[in-house]
């Protein structure tokens, strides 16, 4: 029942409505994996046209994740990597998938294999502004429990950012990585114990 109907919205191409769309963001949202094949969800952003389609089959990113980023030595040709494009103050989302054709210094190229939209149910609308200077370097810390400060910030917050992913041997159209927003109000998600 899901197949076919999955094969009317999942495209193996951008069309050019996804393709302007990812150029007109000031930030996406990247899922990949880290050294130690952990998904992970990171922020990349740049002036609007930092995402760029040059043709229907990729999508170049001038951006990569931050020294110390979980995803910093993530995006080698051929990782693979979900992209979602969300605007927060219209609710619209588009998800892009595939692998790492290119990487550079300063940014990289998709090979799109599925791209699709999606609803804008559960987001919750937003203004932003750009922050003036740069910002600060980013600070991973890893714990072993939920302290009760990341008990409430888990249990407050109305947003999120997903990682998923598989990969078996071979080549199959469900294999790769995706990045999905989830969203509700406050208390959606809960803290079932201290680990």
């Amino acid at each position: 029942m899901i197949e076919p109907w999955a094969r009317k919205v999942v495209r193996s191409y951008l069309p050019e409505e996804h393709r302007d769309f990812y150029g007109q963001l000031p930030f996406l949202v990247l899922a990949a994996r880290d050294e130690r094949g952990r998904p992970w969800a990171t922020l990349v952003a740049g002036l609007p046209g930092f995402a760029d389609s040059p043709d229907p089959g990729t999508l170049d990113v001038a951006a990569v994740p931050a020294v110390g980023d979980a995803l910093e030595n993530a995006l080698g040709e051929g990782a693979d990597v979900g992209i979602l494009g969300i605007e927060l103050e219209t609710r619209r989302r588009n998800r892009v998938n595939g692998r790492v054709s290119l990487r550079a210094d300063a940014g990289f190229s998709l090979s799109v294999e599925q791209s699709f939209g999606n609803c804008p149910q559960y987001i919750h609308p937003r203004s932003w502004e750009r922050a003036a200077g740069n910002p600060p370097a980013p600070v991973r810390t890893e714990h072993d429990h939920f302290s009760s400060s990341l008990r409430d910030l888990v249990e407050g917050a109305d947003t999120f950012f997903i990682a998923t992913g598989h990969r078996g041997d071979g080549e199959d159209p469900a294999f790769g990585t995706d990045a999905s927003h989830r969203g509700g109000e406050p208390g959606f998600v809960r803290v079932a114990g201290e680990r």
